[in-house]
């Protein structure tokens, strides 16, 4: 799991992709609440915290990316890391900044990785659940919530089954205020976590 962010940013760069020498800041700064104030990293942290202990209740292993905003891990670093534990399944955690409110998710686009059926699976499970669960709306329902994407490095240097969840917009006032309040953290956590079971549960169901 990637909690988005960290910290403080840094402008240094590194490669896009294996294919793309493209370069990208090694970490942006993430978005900040409209009017809570409050820091995307610091949030997508503490439900990562959250998701990590409830994972751990259901008996799986969990490898976390960060566990403090006082470290400097850059996106390919993450998604290295993913790599050398050969995760089932890699889930990283932002929140957007952008026009509208509600959650979505973000897939590798086909020529960026070997998992292309196994990540649509994923997102579209968690990201079904996680909206039912929080009640949050699905940002670009007619697409099962999905956005693929080529510019992601966490995403290109990763050889695993990655996505990632934008979980609310802390751009929009209505979102801010659940992100902005402990209690919701709890609601999101347990909701990711129903999501990630359900995509494994439907796996184990086709074998």
């Amino acid at each position: 799991m990637d909690p988005g962010h960290q910290g403080k940013s840094d402008a240094k760069t590194e490669p896009n992709a294996p294919w793309d020498n493209t370069p990208k800041a090694r970490v942006a700064g993430g978005c900040r609440g409209v009017k809570s104030g409050i820091m995307e990293y610091e949030v997508v942290l503490q439900i990562g915290l959250r998701l990590r202990d409830l994972l751990k209740a259901q008996g799986a292993t969990v490898v976390l990316t960060r566990d403090t905003n006082e470290i400097n891990i850059s996106n390919k670093e993450r998604a290295e890391l993913f790599n050398a534990h050969k995760v089932d399944l890699a889930i990283r955690l932002h929140l957007n900044n952008g026009n509208g409110r509600g959650a979505f998710m973000l897939v590798p686009r086909k020529h960026c990785t070997n998992w292309y059926e196994e990540n649509i699976a994923a997102a579209g499970t968690i990201i079904a659940i996680y909206c039912a669960d929080t009640g949050l709306p699905m940002v670009r329902e007619k697409d099962s919530g999905l956005t693929y994407r080529s510019d992601q490095t966490g995403f290109n240097w990763c050889e695993r089954p990655i996505v990632c969840i934008e979980m609310g917009h802390l751009s929009n006032a209505e979102d801010d205020a659940l992100f902005s309040d402990p209690a919701f953290w709890d609601v999101a956590a347990a909701a990711l976590c129903r999501g990630i079971a359900g995509y494994f549960e439907g796996t184990s169901n086709k074998e």
